[in-house]
């Protein structure tokens, strides 16, 4: 099989155009269409009830990424303030399409930045917000020490194995190569490829049928073109993947992302973090991905 994938990464990679596009067509909006607010309550809860009551089973998602993916929240007192993520966005427009889900994962709320670096939020007060459906995303996470193609320095306490096993999702979605590649100029694109390759073998070892959606983060305000470099060979390597028969697909989670902060439309807070308009884009892309084959969840 690892075989297999090589011959094919190996053939893709010499075929494909200098500057692919990656089946995102120049005429795609930049900004992302209006979408459904969040409504903020337990969806894993509401999607196992409608499946009690003989609705067709929820599909079980588990979104895997950085903290792009896990959002963040701030604390203000005794105040609330929503978490910013793209994943609220995302599933409030698959509800809205009348598609069942159940995000299932280990972690629960989004991260908070704080005088001592990224912590986890207190459940009970993220439990406050109504929202707070489960995923498999953490602050600092790199691709390579989740799937363990690295254990230096690794510093994750969980493991992409592990809740792949304990969790058992019909469909992953993997954000990830912030952290290991646009933010790190020593990782290179073989690297990259190999920690996607494993990632998708622990997936199929767990259960042939597992779908992956490959979502290429977006460009840093200093990585443009690292972000490329990692679009293309995400892209490469979920042809060379299908091509093993393997149900893996590909979607730029970046797609239109304007790095800027401090100009009309810009989709970040820091230059790497999404703000909310950010958030909503990233959505958009997501769930164009998940309306393709070999995923095909979303809906329409």
């Amino acid at each position: 099989m690892v075989a297999l994938i090589a011959v094919a990464w190996a053939f893709d990679a010499q075929t494909r155009p200098a500057r692919a596009d990656h089946n995102e067509p120049a005429s795609e909006p930049t900004t992302p269409p209006a979408m459904t607010e969040p409504h903020y309550r337990d969806h894993a809860s509401t999607s196992a009830a409608d499946a009690m009551g003989g609705a067709a089973p929820p599909v079980r998602i588990m979104v895997m990424g950085d903290s792009i993916t896990q959002g963040f929240a701030f604390k203000m007192g005794n105040a609330t303030r929503r978490p910013h993520t793209w994943r609220s966005f995302a599933v409030a427009e698959l509800e809205r399409r009348g598609v069942s889900v159940n995000m299932v994962g280990p972690n629960q709320g989004p991260y908070a930045p704080s005088g001592r670096g990224a912590v986890e939020v207190d459940p009970a007060w993220y439990a406050r917000t109504g929202w707070s459906t489960a995923h498999a995303s953490r602050f600092g996470r790199t691709l390579t020490c989740y799937v363990e193609l690295t254990v230096n320095g690794c510093n994750d306490p969980q493991r992409a194995d592990s809740d792949l096993r304990r969790y058992q999702p019909d469909v992953v979605v993997a954000m990830l190569g912030t952290n290991d590649f646009l933010l790190n100029p020593d990782t290179t694109t073989e690297t990259m490829a190999r920690s996607v390759v494993r990632l998708a073998l622990l997936a199929h070892a767990v259960n042939p049928d597992m779908r992956i959606l490959l979502v290429s983060p977006p460009a840093t305000a200093a990585s443009a073109d690292r972000a490329e470099e990692l679009r293309a060979t995400m892209w490469i390597t979920a042809a060379a993947l299908r091509r093993a028969g393997l149900p893996v697909g590909f979607i730029h989670g970046g797609f239109g992302f304007n790095t800027a902060t401090t100009t009309a439309g810009g989709h970040t807070i820091d230059g790497i973090h999404p703000n909310a308009l950010g958030d909503r884009l990233i959505a958009t892309n997501v769930l164009r991905g998940l309306n393709r084959e070999p995923v095909m969840v979303a809906g329409r």
